[in-house]
C-alpha cells in the first residue's frame, strides 16, 4: 500500500495557485525540512493530465516513496545506505509523482478523503551548507557549498514509459540550479549509461569523490557545468575522523603537561615542608 491522504480542500487550493503561474514555472518550491509540498505541473504534449508532485521531507513521504524503493530494489539495503549518509550529516529530500485515487462523488467537499498513489520516486540528499538561508541563490562564489545528490530514481511497473523519471530529474536539475548547488548521482555500473544518457559524466575530481561515493561498487557522475568544490565545506568523512583524533591527542598532551606541572608543585610543597621540619629539629 502506497498511498497517503491529503484533504481534497488542500489538492483544490494548490492546483488552482499552481495554475495561476502558467506554463512558465521553472521548478519546485522547496518545503521546510521535516514537512512536504503538493504541486502541480504542466505536463507534456503526450499526457493527459498534468503532473502531481509530491516532494519534501516528511515522515509520510520518506515512508512512502523508501516503501517503493524497497519493492524495486529488493537487493539494495537502502535503508542501511541512507543512515550512512545522515552519519555524515547529509538531510534527506524526497519527490515523487502521485496520481489521485477513488472517483467523485457527491458528498460534501470536506468528507471527501481522496488517496494519492506513489508512482515514481526520487531520493536525493542535500549536502554541504543548508542550514543558513537555505532556500534561496545568494551564493556567487566561483567554489560551491551546497550539494544535491542523487542516489535512487525508479517507477512503479504499472507507469513506465510516460517520462515520469525525466520529469522528476529536470526538475531537479532546475532547482540546483537555482540554488547554485553542485548535482551530482551515485550510480551503479549497470545504470550508468542510463545517467550519461542524461549529460552525467565522471567525476574525477578527488575531494567530492572522498566526500560523496562512499561505496565501493558505485561510481560518482556529475552534470559538466558543476562548479569546484569548496574545500572547507566539502570535507571526506575521515577527515572529520583524524580531525577528532588530533583533537583528541592534543587534549591529551595537555592533560599530561598539566598533571606533570601538578606533580611538580606537589613536590615543592613537600620539599618545603621537609625543610621547615628539619630547621625545627635544629632549635
Amino acid at each position: 500500500d502506497r498511498t497517503y491522504t491529503i484533504p481534497f480542500g488542500h489538492i483544490i487550493a494548490l492546483v488552482l495557485l499552481n495554475k495561476m503561474d502558467g506554463n512558465n514555472r521553472e521548478t519546485f518550491t522547496p518545503a521546510p525540512p521535516g514537512e512536504d509540498r503538493v504541486e502541480i505541473f504542466p505536463t507534456a504534449a503526450r499526457f493527459d493530465n498534468d503532473f502531481c508532485v509530491w516532494h519534501g521531507s516528511s515522515l509520510p513521504l520518506i515512508a512512502k516513496g523508501t516503501t517503493l524503493l524497497n519493492e524495486e530494489f529488493d537487493s539494495i539495503d537502502i535503508e542501511g545506505d541512507f543512515a550512512k549518509y545522515r552519519e555524515m550529516g547529509m538531510q534527506p529530500y524526497f519527490l515523487a509523482i502521485v496520481q489521485q485515487n477513488g472517483e467523485d462523488n457527491d458528498e460534501e467537499q470536506e468528507n471527501i478523503n481522496p488517496e494519492l498513489e506513489v508512482q515514481c520516486c526520487m531520493r536525493c540528499l542535500l549536502d554541504g551548507e543548508w542550514d543558513d538561508n537555505p532556500w534561496n541563490s545568494f551564493d556567487e562564489s566561483p567554489l560551491c557549498r551546497r550539494r544535491i545528490v542523487i542516489d535512487f530514481l525508479c517507477t512503479s511497473d504499472n507507469f513506465q514509459g510516460r517520462g515520469y523519471a525525466s520529469h522528476l530529474l529536470d526538475l531537479l536539475i532546475r532547482f540546483a540550479t537555482t540554488q547554485k548547488a553542485n548535482c551530482y548521482v551515485v550510480a551503479t555500473e549497470d545504470s550508468c549509461v542510463y545517467w550519461m544518457s542524461k549529460d552525467f559524466i565522471l567525476e574525477e575530481e578527488y575531494l567530492p569523490n572522498q566526500r560523496l561515493n562512499v561505496f565501493s561498487d558505485t561510481h560518482l557522475l556529475k552534470l559538466p557545468s558543476n562548479r569546484p568544490e569548496d574545500p572547507t565545506s566539502c570535507v571526506p568523512p575521515d577527515s572529520d575522523v583524524e580531525d577528532n583524533d588530533d583533537s583528541e591527542e592534543d587534549s591529551s598532551d595537555e592533560d599530561s603537561v598539566e598533571e606533570e606541572s601538578g606533580s611538580e608543585g606537589e613536590d615543592d610543597d613537600e620539599n618545603d615542608e621537609l625543610q621547615k621540619a628539619i630547621l625545627r629539629s635544629l632549635r
